[in-house]
């Protein structure tokens, strides 16, 4: 279980196509790229209880097996690649 956000590398356009927050992101290894998103994160096991919080930013990270991501924010865009 684990995501470690990293500085967002792609550009506007890449999130056209985007969804809209409130979203949630079950991990299989996936990579998820985010804006203008607040982040909790949860073991896949037990969603009632965040295990890390991330503050409204955006970044990009790796989500793995066993991790939940919830997004949530004003105008926030996800996109798994």
């Amino acid at each position: 279980m684990s995501f470690d956000k990293q500085t967002l590398t792609k550009d506007d356009a890449f999130f056209d196509d985007a969804g809209s927050t409130p979203t949630t992101v079950d991990g299989v290894g996936q990579m998820v790229f985010f804006k203008a998103c607040y982040i909790r994160v949860y073991k896949t096991e037990d969603t009632t209880t965040a295990v890390k919080k991330y503050p409204t930013s955006d970044g990009e990270g790796r989500v793995e097996r066993g991790t939940t991501l919830v997004f949530e924010g004003i105008g926030g865009k996800v996109k798994k690649g």
